[in-house]
């Protein structure tokens, strides 16, 4: 709850004491928990050494407790961490390995949520062939289960590939279809972003940055705030 609305620091008063519990416990599962979660919030903060150090410990933790949820968790965490800091090559290996444990276990969301991830990532990289690849099972996979989040992501993704391969009009058209559907702050955020990205028209961006600035206000993410910084720089 504290999370959501941005007291990251009463969050993370929270999830340490959850942590001091596990260990006086011996609950390593509970330890390799609190851990992911004091993770992912530092991220969220755009701490990105202090995450890295956190997850690290649960992805340790949970290959030692053969704990796959936890182990999938963690390398998606790593690798969202690391395509933010532009370390696409070890993002990319991190995303390896979440799609392969999403395998293991059979859960089809989360595969395709790293997929998409990949996906981007590969783009991020200028590797376009191979995010051409796997573009199909993504986008398969995201239809066949009819998640709204998965769904926004992968259509998401699919403009960013038209993009990247030159086809505008096809990149705006997807958007254009999802501004329909999708209408929460954050998806329409979203969409101005790419719209901007893709058009270069003032109106995308005044829209994108209204919509991040709401947002911002609401929980503050790094996420959130990088994209109002990227936008304000477009003058």
């Amino acid at each position: 709850v504290y999370q959501r609305k941005g007291d990251y620091a009463k969050a993370s008063e929270h999830f340490l004491q959850d942590l001091t519990i596990s260990e006086e416990l011996g609950d390593k599962q509970g330890v390799a928990i609190a851990l992911g979660l004091l993770g992912e919030l530092r991220s969220e903060e755009g701490e990105f050494d202090l995450a890295i150090g956190y997850l690290e410990k649960n992805l340790n933790l949970s290959e030692e407790l053969n704990y796959r949820k936890g182990i999938a968790k963690a390398v998606n965490a790593l690798a969202d961490i690391f395509r933010i800091k532009k370390d696409f090559t070890k993002a990319i290996n991190y995303y390896n390995r979440a799609i392969e444990v999403a395998r293991l276990i059979n859960n089809k969301l989360v595969l395709g949520e790293s997929l998409v991830e990949k996906g981007e990532t590969l783009i991020a990289a200028k590797q376009i062939a191979a995010a051409e690849k796997i573009h199909p099972e993504t986008l398969s996979i995201a239809e066949a289960l009819g998640n709204p989040d998965l769904l926004f992501k992968a259509k998401i993704f699919s403009s960013e590939l038209a993009f990247a391969m030159g086809e505008k009009e096809v990149a705006q058209k997807i958007l254009k279809n999802l501004a329909k559907d999708f209408t929460s702050d954050y998806e329409q955020a979203n969409i101005y972003f790419w719209l901007f990205q893709i058009t270069e028209k003032e109106i995308y961006k005044k829209k994108s940055l209204e919509k991040y600035k709401k947002l911002y206000s609401e929980t503050p993410l790094y996420l959130f705030e990088e994209r109002m910084k990227y936008l304000d720089s477009k003058g």
